[in-house]
């Protein structure tokens, strides 16, 4: 604990911490730094977004011995749509999160504003510190997406 860190000792339901407001420091080319305004999600904000947004099933490659299906998920548009359906987590979090308007009158013309206006590195930074804030650690998705396997093309299921 540092000096500047305010300690609260919860004791009941009204001391748990709401709407805790923050700023992600992002350094620009240049050296230039840039203070965004956020605010901490609550976990159902957090989780509704993934209710919201879900991914997308992958297609069925064909059928195993017993007729149970394995699925494809090398297939190239199921990827895609994973990857897009992953991107507006990203965003709807951000949008959440962020303590100004973003212009758009849906999220998703909001995330293509963001998408517009935003360089990779900042987008990037403002996403993986929400993460690290609600307890998501980059390393640890990364490691749990790695460890799924799809069946390989000829159905063979004994891996």
């Amino acid at each position: 604990m540092t000096d500047k860190q305010q300690v609260i000792n919860v004791a009941s339901f009204d001391d748990l911490a709401d709407n805790v407001q923050f700023e992600i420091e992002i350094e620009r080319p240049g050296g230039v730094l840039m203070r965004v305004p956020v605010r901490e999600l609550t976990y159902g904000e957090w989780i509704q977004v993934e209710l919201d947004y879900p991914l997308p099933q992958p297609p069925v490659g064909g059928y195993q011995t017993g007729g149970q299906p394995w699925y494809n998920t090398n297939d190239p548009d199921y990827r895609k749509s994973r990857l897009r359906a992953m991107e507006m987590w990203t965003y709807r979090r951000l949008l959440k999160a962020l303590m100004f308007e973003v212009p758009g009158d849906t999220v998703e013309e909001q995330a293509k504003a963001l998408e517009e206006r935003l360089g990779a590195g900042a987008l990037m930074t403002l996403a993986r510190e929400l993460d690290k804030l609600h307890g998501v650690k980059a390393s640890e998705v990364r490691r749990l997406s790695e460890s799924f396997q799809s069946v390989p093309a000829d159905g063979d299921t004994d891996l």
